[in-house]
């Protein structure tokens, strides 16, 4: 069946004279459904070299969560954002998601909805972290619920005054973004400064944390940290 575009909205609608909708078009329109809900509901579970990846659809896009099961347990690896790159050269899917994972995955999309969350450190794999980048993200991951501090303060924080820029490199690699909120970090200014996943979406985070804005499009540096 062909549609037609509105010239006034630019909206696609059916023509007025094909009001009956055909077998074969009821069947592709109840595919084109399915594969939608697939989209929204796809939580798809992959592993490769002992690392396990499950990736969460969001309001943002698609975001990929690794861990690893290591002798004292399982250890969160990396959360990938939606824009960042996560690939495999291969894959296979395993039996199913752990339960600390699948609690994570709650809390994440809870988080997700504007809700006050604090996660567990210790799911963290900081083996993968330096001392000095274990340092920045602890105090990052300290900084409450609407509130922000800037690169500058959390660097005077951990006992290094001229860090600034080394502190936000590092919050620049954060392996763990969301788990540790790096979006509460702001320039001095009170520009929001980078995100690995992007400036839109580290400005409706804030938002939905309550942190407020102002008409230049910076933060207010009211309800600032350290």
């Amino acid at each position: 069946m062909n549609f037609e575009q509105d010239g006034s909205s630019g909206c696609w609608k059916v023509p007025a004279a094909a009001h009956v909708l055909t077998s074969e078009a009821v069947e592709s329109l109840v595919i084109t459904i399915g594969i939608i809900q697939e989209c929204f509901q796809e939580v798809r579970v992959l592993i490769d070299s002992g690392v396990c990846e499950v990736r969460i659809p969001s309001q943002f896009g698609k975001i990929f969560l690794w861990w690893v099961e290591n002798p004292d347990g399982i250890r969160i690896r990396r959360v990938w954002l939606p824009g960042m790159a996560s690939k495999r050269d291969s894959v296979r899917t395993p039996s199913g998601i752990p339960e600390p994972v699948d609690a994570l995955i709650t809390l994440i999309r809870r988080k997700l909805a504007g809700e006050e969350v604090l996660f567990n450190l210790s799911l963290l794999d900081w083996t993968i972290c330096s001392d000095f980048q274990q340092r920045v993200l602890r105090a990052e991951h300290a900084i409450p619920h609407g509130c922000i501090s800037t690169y500058g303060r959390i660097a005077a924080h951990i006992g290094s005054p001229r860090g600034g820029r080394a502190v936000g490199a590092m919050l620049a690699a954060n392996p763990f973004p969301l788990l540790i909120p790096c979006h509460r970090a702001v320039r001095s200014t009170g520009e929001l400064g980078g995100f690995q996943g992007g400036i839109p979406m580290k400005r409706a985070l804030l938002e939905m944390e309550g942190v407020a804005f102002l008409s230049n499009g910076r933060v207010s540096l009211e309800t600032i940290y350290y």
